[in-house]
């Protein structure tokens, strides 16, 4: 009988330009786990895109969700990595359809300055942006505002997540403290998912994702609807001559740039009090 695939037990499910994709990674090499053939399916998003026009929720049904983890029904953790999930609705209203319902993992950036990453990738990588940083982050009007903004008020939007999947279901990273001592994160998180966590005494952390200017974003979309199709272990000897190919470099933040990451960060202090709240045990002493 052919595999038709099972449902996730483990969703990432955000944020944006804060390292989704290095988790991803760090964790679809593990023998007890299961990625889906793409990071990120979007299959539960609001909405129909270009990211999953071919496979989504409201065009093909639930079941369908099965085709993006095929060969994964005896794996002991099943997941994907939809990092825009986390602002959606849809995910929140399906995956407790689940049996069992999936746990859920975020990962998120100080605000401010991953306001800045995504502005950066908006640029130099996607250019489909070309105004000013003031301008990104809707400061020409004299105050912060705007969607790219309120997607750092991270606590508004987990509020729903807690609510939904109580937060002993959920595990939260900052990334600054992954990507200062990743070996412990994710042997943390291996324990959480009851996984065996020394998989990762001898593992090669390295970053995925990070932000580079393009020459050709034709060329850039092309390796994207590849990447699926290739190995791990191929993707990592390859992606540094892709980067020679078709990368270039960004330019150095601006002093301008840097004030206004430190007037951004006061702006976002009581939304990441808030997210203290939630889970105290976060270290968000350097945000």
């Amino acid at each position: 009988m052919k595999n038709t695939g099972t449902f996730p037990n483990l969703v990432i499910a955000g944020a944006p330009k804060c390292g989704t994709s290095s988790l991803y990674f760090w964790l679809a090499p593990h023998p007890e786990v299961c990625a889906s053939t793409v990071k990120e399916t979007f299959f539960l998003a609001d909405t129909v895109s270009r990211f999953n026009t071919h496979l989504n929720y409201s065009k093909d049904g639930l079941e369908a969700y099965k085709r993006h983890f095929k060969n994964c029904d005896q794996s002991k953790v099943v997941f994907e990595a939809t990092a825009p999930y986390i602002y959606y609705d849809t995910p929140l209203e399906v995956l407790p359809q689940l049996n069992p319902i999936p746990k859920i993992a975020f990962i998120l950036r100080e605000p401010a300055k991953r306001l800045y990453s995504k502005y950066t990738f908006s640029k130099y990588k996607l250019k489909n942006f070309s105004g000013s940083f003031m301008s990104y982050a809707g400061g020409d009007a004299g105050e912060f505002s705007g969607q790219h903004v309120d997607e750092g008020k991270y606590a508004f939007y987990i509020e729903k997540w807690v609510k939904t999947f109580g937060s002993q279901n959920i595990f939260v990273f900052t990334l600054e403290e992954l990507m200062q001592n990743p070996k412990a994160g994710m042997q943390q998180f291996a324990n959480w998912l009851n996984i065996d966590a020394d998989f990762y005494n001898t593992f090669d952390f390295n970053k995925r994702n990070e932000t580079f200017g393009v020459r050709s974003t034709g060329l850039h979309r092309l390796g994207l609807k590849l990447q699926p199709l290739v190995p791990y272990g191929i993707q990592e000897a390859i992606i540094p001559l892709y980067q020679k190919l078709n990368g270039t470099a960004i330019p150095k933040i601006s002093k301008d740039e840097q004030r206004l990451v430190a007037e951004l960060k006061n702006f976002y202090a009581p939304h990441n009090t808030r997210l203290k709240t939630l889970f105290p045990s976060l270290n968000l002493e350097n945000w």
